[in-house]
């Protein structure tokens, strides 16, 4: 929620979109930068992955930096939610450290984050590249639609991979900024998740709201097939409400038949 919510104000306030919530005089710079190093802050404490989204400031405010424009003030405003972010977060991390996780130094505090990581249990070098894409594919489709059989694993990959990119190439065509920095954030994901327990649904959540923005700009954006385009957006949601029935139904069967045997 505060991933989600962070990106869509930060947007907002970066100008890529608007969704008239800037209007009122009240929300100066500042109050506005405060804000969302408060979401940010607490994105970084409800999952540690949310962490991603400092990297993802950082590699904004690089490319802001390497622009042609060369913007100061756009770089001077993500550095400053940068720093409030820093101050906010860091003092409250190293105190869980150290008194809950009775750290004693800086590699012991790091290692108190970063404990699934260095377990060696979950972080894992791939022996098979295609295996490990299509983990990324099923806990990528399990995480939206739920655990149903792949009968055709290989051509269903393959064939949303395509879909995802031209939908991915329209939707840049419409509105170049915001997704540019929407595939930053799915590409750190994907990183991340690479070598990380990919085959798990719960590890793409956050890849949620880019991933349906940048499908749903790809097909409902005004187009010379956009009727169709729609329609085919319409259809999929009805298709994708009825498999997440499916697996809701499913679950809750489970959770019936685990409380009789119990």
């Amino acid at each position: 929620f505060f991933t989600t919510l962070f990106q869509v104000l930060y947007l907002q306030h970066r100008e890529h979109w608007d969704l008239g919530l800037s209007r009122n005089p009240r929300w100066t710079l500042l109050r506005r930068q405060v804000l969302l190093s408060v979401l940010l802050s607490l994105a970084i404490f409800a999952h540690l992955i949310s962490g991603l989204l400092f990297v993802w400031l950082c590699v904004d405010l690089l490319f802001t930096l390497r622009s042609q424009r060369k913007d100061s003030a756009s770089a001077q405003d993500i550095a400053t939610i940068l720093l409030l972010t820093t101050v906010f977060v860091l003092p409250l991390l190293i105190g869980l450290a150290v008194f809950v996780g009775q750290a004693k130094g800086l590699r012991q505090v790091f290692a108190f984050f970063f404990e699934y990581h260095l377990s060696g249990e979950f972080l894992s070098w791939p022996t098979s590249l295609g295996q490990r894409l299509l983990d990324c594919y099923t806990g990528v489709r399990t995480f939206f639609v739920g655990d149903f059989p792949l009968t055709h694993p290989v051509g269903e990959a393959l064939a949303s991979l395509v879909g995802f990119a031209f939908l991915s190439h329209r939707a840049h065509s419409l509105a170049p900024q915001i997704c540019r920095r929407l595939l930053l954030w799915l590409g750190l994901l994907f990183v991340h998740f690479f070598f990380f327990q990919p085959e798990n649904p719960e590890a793409w959540g956050p890849s949620s709201f880019g991933l349906i923005f940048l499908i749903s700009l790809g097909l409902c954006g005004p187009a010379r097939f956009s009727l169709f385009a729609r329609a085919v957006a319409a259809i999929s949601i009805a298709w994708l409400g009825f498999l997440i029935g499916q697996s809701q139904r499913s679950a809750i069967a489970v959770a019936e038949s685990v409380r009789t045997f119990t």
